[in-house]
């Protein structure tokens, strides 16, 4: 009995954090502007994205970096194929010394050159709204 309980219990786990609730809340208009992919983009809100490196390779591990104004937070961050769909990928961004990081990973797909996108949802302390932000970059193989 115990053990269809647990499996129960592990099976609606597994379903309810695979949900992405996100997506019904209001968000306001997404900022982009025109940075090129895999290099460091400054948004007009202050907010500062980069990569490790900038030739970034399939099922090679890498970090992406943030830097926010005072009393910014990331919210909510993942990656999303646009070449190719191939889901998306949740991001944890921990902040170390000032910089907020995440290490990550991409799959492979069949085309050489996938343009994959990093959204990233920033809340301030004192602002109410929440800001998403749109950051590209290409893996090559």
């Amino acid at each position: 009995m115990h053990i269809y309980r647990f499996s129960f219990f592990l099976v609606a786990a597994f379903l309810l954090t695979g949900c992405d609730f996100s997506e019904k809340e209001n968000h306001n208009t997404p900022i982009d502007i025109s940075c090129e992919p895999n290099k460091k983009c400054t948004y007009s809100n202050g907010v500062k994205v980069w990569l490790s490196s900038k030739a970034i390779f399939p099922e090679t591990p890498f970090t992406i970096f943030s830097e926010l104004p005072p009393g910014y937070f990331i919210n909510n961050a993942r990656l999303e194929g646009q070449s190719m769909y191939m889901g998306y990928i949740p991001q944890q961004f921990l902040k170390k010394e000032g910089v907020w990081e995440s290490k990550t990973l991409v799959g492979i797909c069949s085309e050489p050159n996938m343009l994959w996108k990093l959204t990233l949802n920033i809340h301030s302390n004192t602002a109410p709204n929440r800001q998403t932000l749109n950051y590209f970059f290409y893996v090559t193989y």
